[in-house]
Order: C-alpha cells, then sequence, then structure tokens
C-alpha cells in the first residue's frame, strides 16, 4: 500500500502543477473569471489533497504506530477536502439558483463536483481504498489471539 499511497502523490503532484499551469492561463479569460469568481479554490483544494496524500505516504513509510495515525490523519483530510469541495458546490449551485448542472452546461462537473476531473475522481477512489486497507491492517494488529480486541501493542 505504500507504493500506491507514493505513486498516488506523486502522480497527483503532476498533476497539480499541470492544473496549475492551465488554470493559470485559463484565468485570463474573462468568461473563465466570470463563472469562477476569479477565485484560486479548486487549485487551494488540489494543494489541500496533495498535503493530505503526503501525510499519508510519509505515515506508511515510517511502519510504526505514530505512522499508522498519520497515514489514517491524511486519508482522513483528503475526505474533508472532498467534503468541502462538495458543499461549495452546494453553494454554488444555490448562487445560480439552480436545482442541478444542467442549467450550467458552461461548468467543468464530475460525480456532483464542481470543476472536478477523471483523475479527482480517481485520487478519491485510491483514497477509499487505503481507508479501508488501513482499516482492516489496524483491526489486526489490535486484535489479540482470541478474537478479542486489544491494545495491538499500541502505546
Amino acid at each position: 500500500m505504500l507504493g500506491l499511497a507514493t505513486l498516488l502523490l506523486v502522480a497527483n503532484i503532476a498533476h497539480l502543477a499541470y492544473v496549475i499551469g492551465l488554470g493559470h492561463g485559463l484565468s485570463s479569460s474573462n468568461d473563465t473569471f466570470t463563472i469562477s469568481g476569479g477565485s484560486n479554490f479548486l487549485i487551494l483544494l488540489r494543494i489541500g489533497i496533495t498535503v493530505g496524500l503526503l501525510v499519508c505516504a510519509a505515515g506508511l513509510a515510517l511502519r510504526k504506530s505514530p505512522g499508522v495515525f498519520a497515514s489514517m490523519v491524511g486519508i482522513i483530510w483528503v475526505f474533508l477536502a472532498y467534503a468541502w469541495w462538495r458543499r461549495k458546490t452546494l453553494t454554488l449551485l444555490r448562487s445560480a439558483e439552480v436545482d442541478d448542472y444542467s442549467h450550467l452546461s458552461d461548468l467543468p462537473l464530475a460525480a456532483g463536483l464542481w470543476g472536478a476531473t477523471w483523475w479527482d475522481l480517481l485520487v478519491l477512489a485510491a483514497a477509499v481504498i487505503l481507508f479501508i486497507w488501513q482499516g482492516i491492517a489496524l483491526i489486526r494488529v489490535v486484535r489479540l489471539p482470541d478474537g478479542r480486541l486489544g491494545s495491538g501493542g499500541f502505546k
């Protein structure tokens, strides 16, 4: 799983660099500025997701109990960023006074997230896989031989 987390982190950094470059070029367009309000929300959001992935990969690399907890914090950070993104999307819909995105066809949309791409959905899916794997590993660590849950060596 360390390999998956590291691969995801490196690929996300490359995608972030691309998005920042593309976003900077598009921000000079009047239409993009009007639609997005001139904010850097998506770039800041993707930076936050990348930081969460960095914490996750670093925690997995430690291979000790503090690393497991740091890794879980990183994944939870990623989930919170996606939840914030969803909330911001709903706010955008409310401010446009529409019920769904069919009225805002000019805005990119994937899985109900404004400005999301297939890459963002792939990162979310990989984060879910990492979270499930870490949860299973954590349960195995703290389970006693007779099936009861114990401290699992964590102090």
